[in-house]
């Protein structure tokens, strides 16, 4: 497992005894799924490793952002102005109409902008079929809601039960499917167990990577993270560079 450490002039993460640099903004931007998933590039400056490995571009990876919400809508427009593909799925089809109109469901600074200029540009898509959005798709976000239950006030994971078996049926090959809506501990097991019984054939690691965005600076938060909180257990989780999202790093 990896730890996050920072500290100005310096932000990153510690693996495997080594330290690598994240450098600032967008090369801390979600430390790169999974720790960086093996890049030895995370942000303005090249880390120093014994075997270099050439990051993907930016514009090759493909992202499913399974929740068109508040934390869904930013993350999303977020992720594709670094150059990442992303698509956001919602099952809400007044909402997607909306979306591919230019109207943006909720009020954060900046946010109408980032989603005109990235969604002319093709890199930001609105879609209701959630099988299209994650088939081929190297990184798949649950960012549904979880609604406190009525009577104990614990969160309603139903919608993200119901996005893992979605998500299951829908898997074409191997890919990162990371939670981001707030669950309690045991949910990525959850979320990992009910993909596999549902589809047995899946090849599939599940990434826990809880969001923090407050409302009207939710862009800023994403740009410029004052901390990164990321949990993987599979090596090919971590290994993986099908993700590596780090802007910095093209």
């Amino acid at each position: 497992m990896a730890r996050l450490i920072g500290g100005a002039p310096f932000h990153g993460y510690r693996f495997a005894g080594k330290r690598f640099d994240c450098g600032d903004k967008a090369g801390f931007i979600e430390a790169t799924i999974a720790f960086g998933l093996r890049h030895p590039t995370l942000g303005r400056r090249r880390a120093r490793h014994r075997r270099p490995l050439r990051p993907r571009r930016a514009d090759a990876v493909k992202i499913a952002m399974i929740g068109a919400g508040y934390v869904g809508l930013v993350s999303g427009a977020c992720f594709s102005e670094f150059g990442v593909t992303v698509t956001c799925v919602d099952k809400d089809a007044e909402k997607i109409a909306r979306l591919r109109g230019g109207e943006i469901p909720i009020f954060e600074p900046g946010l109408a902008d980032l989603v005109a200029r990235n969604a002319q540009a093709g890199r930001l898509a609105f879609a209701s079929d959630l099988p299209a959005a994650v088939a081929g798709a190297d990184a798949v976000f649950i960012a549904v809601g979880t609604p406190s239950r009525r009577g104990d006030g614990h969160a309603d994971l139903t919608y993200v039960y119901a996005a893992a078996r979605e998500i299951a049926h829908a898997l074409t090959g191997y890919a990162v499917v990371v939670t981001k809506s707030t669950v309690p501990v045991g949910t990525g097991r959850e979320v990992a167990r009910i993909i596999h019984e549902t589809n047995p054939q899946a090849d599939f690691d599940v990434v826990s990577n809880p969001e923090f965005l407050r409302e009207g600076s939710a862009i800023n938060d994403f740009m410029r993270p004052d901390r990164i909180v990321i949990g993987a257990e599979g090596d090919r989780a971590q290994e993986s560079d099908a993700p590596a999202l780090s802007a910095r790093s093209i």
